[in-house]
């Protein structure tokens, strides 16, 4: 079970200046897609069918959401545990309220079942008095025409007052241009901030946009793009390695931070145990067929060396890899130090195993079957991969 981690932002409303367009037949129209009768994926087809532009669409489901998901502020105090994104959708579709990571995981998930080429942003903000949120949020991006934009389905759905959800929806946060939106809203990664002089944590913080007049030239798009063929392993270490360029300001920062060394971890774990199954399926057929002497299931002499082999060279690969993994989740450090402190004896049973083999297939057939043990071997248990923190 991996739980996504979720920033919480208390929505606020604030300002800006853009040119209004007439989205009055549409937003009526979005505000009567029935809720109950369609998933997300038929919720976004019934709102774009009649549609024609990426803006048209992104703007529908914009509204329907707005106008149908609540912000749950009770939830901040006891998030669910969720298994990835497709959680976070059924959940805010099933109670029709959530925080900021359900309002961007949906939007997400209704624009990209229509086509449209969107991303889900985390960071922090500032609010409407100009204070650094002491917490993280999660808001939205698309590309239209070429063109990013920004979407805040949270801040847009209402604010909180006195500790109550005020739905109150505010137009203000519908494809906002990066060089305004990066003025309260700042990315932990600055790839996201789609800028070719991206403002640094530091400058944020103190209201310096002085680098968003610049010549720099910032290969964002490049780097997006360089970022889907790497592996999620390699994806969230290169985030962390933007992040520190970026300038590390705060507590919200550093925990995004941590919470990617202990997901990196994981992920080499979650690797790890996949290797290490494989070498206790392969003695674990090994064993079953040697306790019947190789009769049931009938083994050739190239299939027991093959299984043997495998698991011995599998057991083998898996040393050097734990021995490398790190973290500060208490839950995985179980994990992995139960998995440290057996791997010697698997291999140890392995390689034993391995000179079995190699004796039993240089002796005479019909004298075979005086090497076997009477009791037979156990079984070895599978490696188990435990919840995300």
């Amino acid at each position: 079970m991996i739980k996504k981690i979720a920033f919480i932002l208390l929505i606020h409303i604030s300002s800006y200046s853009y040119t209004q367009t007439d989205y009055t037949l549409i937003d009526n129209a979005s505000k009567k897609v029935d809720y109950s009768l369609y998933s997300s994926k038929q919720i976004a087809s019934a709102l774009t069918k009649d549609l024609h532009t990426e803006t048209e669409k992104a703007r529908a489901i914009y509204i329907w959401i707005t106008h149908n998901i609540s912000y749950d502020y009770q939830m901040l105090e006891n998030l669910p545990k969720y298994t990835g994104s497709k959680d976070f959708v059924n959940y805010v579709l099933k109670k029709r309220s959530g925080v900021c990571q359900h309002y961007a995981d949906l939007f997400l998930d209704m624009t990209k079942s229509v086509g449209l080429d969107s991303f889900i942003i985390s960071g922090y903000t500032r609010n409407y008095k100009g204070e650094i949120s002491d917490s993280g949020h999660a808001w939205n991006a698309i590309k239209i025409d070429s063109e990013y934009y920004f979407i805040d389905t949270t801040w847009s759905a209402g604010y909180i007052k006195e500790d109550r959800y005020v739905r109150h929806f505010s137009d203000k946060y519908f494809l906002i241009k990066p060089e305004n939106f990066v003025k309260t809203h700042i990315p932990f990664d600055p790839i996201w901030q789609f800028l070719p002089n991206p403002i640094r944590q530091i400058e944020f913080n103190e209201k310096n946009f002085e680098r968003l007049n610049g010549n720099d030239n910032y290969p964002f798009e490049k780097i997006i793009k360089e970022n889907k063929s790497l592996d999620e392993i390699k994806q969230t270490e290169q985030e962390n390695r933007r992040m520190i360029q970026c300038g590390i300001t705060n507590k919200t920062t550093r925990e995004k931070l941590a919470w990617n060394l202990n997901h990196i971890a994981h992920l080499k774990f979650s690797k790890v145990i996949d290797t290490l199954n494989y070498a206790i399926e392969n003695y674990n057929d090994y064993i079953f067929s040697k306790n019947n002497r190789f009769e049931t299931p009938k083994l050739d002499e190239s299939e027991i060396k093959e299984l043997v082999d495998n698991a011995c060279k599998a057991f083998n690969a898996c040393k050097d890899p734990l021995l490398e993994i790190s973290s500060t989740d208490v839950e995985l450090n179980k994990h992995l130090n139960f998995e440290k402190d057996r791997l010697p004896d698997l291999i140890k049973s392995a390689e034993q195993e391995k000179l079995f083999v190699e004796k039993y297939l240089k002796k005479w057939k019909p004298l075979r079957k005086t090497m076997f043990k009477s009791q037979g071997y156990t079984k070895i248990p599978n490696a188990e991969i435990n919840p995300l923190f």
